[in-house]
Formats: C-alpha cells, structure tokens, sequence
C-alpha cells in the first residue's frame, strides 16, 4: 500500500471526474477482450479433449481456431488486457485514497496472474499448431523416424495439458479478482469489516457477477462464431454447420440464463442494502 500512496496524485473534482472517465474506458477495454479470451480458451480445451475421445477432425480444427481468435498479437493482448488492468488499479488506488481498501492491491494481484495465463495461453496455442504439423506430415516420416515422431508427440501432449490446466487455472483465478474487486468496491457496507482478500473473494454478489462474466463470455464468442461462419453457402459443408448450430444453442442457452443472474444480482443487492 505505501508504493501504491506515493503514486496517488493531489485530488481535486475534476480529477476525480476524469478518473472515473478512464475507468469506464478501461472496463470498455478489458471485458470485451478477456470475455472473448476466457470464452475461446475454455471452448478450445473441450473440442481439444472431445477430439482425444472421438478423433473428429471437426473437433481438432475448431480447437485450434478457437485459440486463434484473439491470440494472434501478443502486443493487443499486453494492450487490451494488462494496460486495462493496471489502469484500473491506478484508478482505483486514486478514487479509495484514505480509505484504506485493498482493491488496488487485489487487482495488481490479479495482473500478474493475468500475466502468467496469457504466457500459458500462448504457449498452448504454439504447441496446438506444432502438434497438428507434425500429425499432418506424420505420413511423410520414414519407419526410422515414428520413434522421434512419438517422442515429439509425447512431450507436445505434456505441454499442451500443463498449458491447458495452468493457463485455465490462472486465467479464473485472475478475471475471479478482478470481478470480485469490483463488486466489493459497490458493497460500502462491507468496507468496515470485509476489507481482506477472504471478504472480497468470498462474497455471494462477485460469485454472481464472475457467473454473469461466464455467460458474457460465451454470448461473445457465440456471436463471433456465427457472424464468422453463420452464412453457410454450401450445406454439404460439415464443419460450418456443426458450428453454426452449436453457437446457436450456446448463445440462446447463455442469454437466457444471463437475465436470471441479474434480477438475482439485484435482488441480492437490494435485500443486502
């Protein structure tokens, strides 16, 4: 907290209207983005896994282009995400000065977790692609070479489950501080006696909110899904249909249990004020 203080700037009216100005442009940033991201990192590890269990190629390939929906830059990964992040702890550390809440240090926490996913993100997609070279060139191998080929194979395989979970693990962990942040900085009445790590992550309204986040999520990449290949101009082609119809349940499924979650959020807040 104290390298935190002696970043804070004097405070004046028009500073703090500025401050919550940047705020709302950093939650426009980061949402769309890590929703985008968390959503087409967990769909990818289940086509990943229902292509170990079926061997549909329909599986392998929508795996692999789930992942590279937003992981082709890490420069607009560092921009949409950690930028944000670190903004927003700013913000934060500016708009709770004097109040003792340790929101900023919690979404600071939740940087750096944020950081190692996106580490563990890409090196999942890297060894995705490595794995599906290999198995494409795999008829091309002489006899001699099936020994290297499986070793290869073996230690992509270990790569890509340790990347999976890690990242995956990481990433809940991470967004989970933040949305959990969030919320707690709009539960006043918790400031006094919940102001600690186990009050902010232990909290019914962020359990809903990150369930809320969940739902968008999914909305997002749905949508992208179907607007990318929801034209379906021959419909002979399996692949298209197979993700035109699983976006479509995914996407009705999630948007209408997302109102649920929200006249919950709001009757919970309602009830807790």
């Amino acid at each position: 907290m104290e390298l935190i203080d002696k970043i804070v700037l004097p405070q004046s009216a028009q500073h703090m209207i500025l401050l919550k100005y940047i705020l709302v442009l950093t939650f426009l940033l980061f949402i769309p983005y890590t929703s985008v991201l968390f959503g087409s990192f967990i769909l990818s590890i289940f086509f990943k896994n229902k292509f170990k269990k079926n061997s549909d190629v329909i599986y392998k390939n929508l795996s692999i282009e789930l992942i590279d929906l937003v992981t082709f830059s890490k420069g607009i990964a560092f921009t949409l995400g950690v930028i944000p992040l670190l903004s927003s702890a700013f913000c934060y550390a500016q708009l709770l000065h004097l109040s003792g809440l340790i929101v900023p240090e919690t979404i600071l926490i939740s940087t750096l977790l944020f950081l190692i996913a996106l580490i563990s993100i890409y090196s999942y997609k890297h060894s995705l692609h490595l794995k599906n070279i290999i198995e494409l060139n795999a008829d091309k191998k002489s006899n001699e070479s099936e020994k290297d080929v499986q070793e290869y194979n073996y230690r992509i395989n270990r790569v890509i489950k340790t990347s999976s979970y890690s990242g995956l693990i990481f990433l809940i962990i991470s967004t989970y501080l933040f949305v959990s942040s969030v919320e707690f900085t709009q539960d006043s009445e918790k400031w006094g006696y919940a102001n600690n790590i186990f009050g902010i992550i232990f909290s019914l309204n962020a359990l809903i909110g990150y369930l809320q986040f969940i739902l968008f999520s999914l909305i997002f990449i749905s949508t992208f899904l179907l607007v990318k290949h929801g034209k379906i101009v021959n419909n002979a082609d399996s692949y298209k249909n197979y993700i035109k119809n699983y976006s479509l349940k995914l996407g009705l499924t999630s948007t209408v249990l997302l109102p649920v979650l929200v006249i919950l959020s709001i009757f919970t807040k309602s009830k807790l004020s």
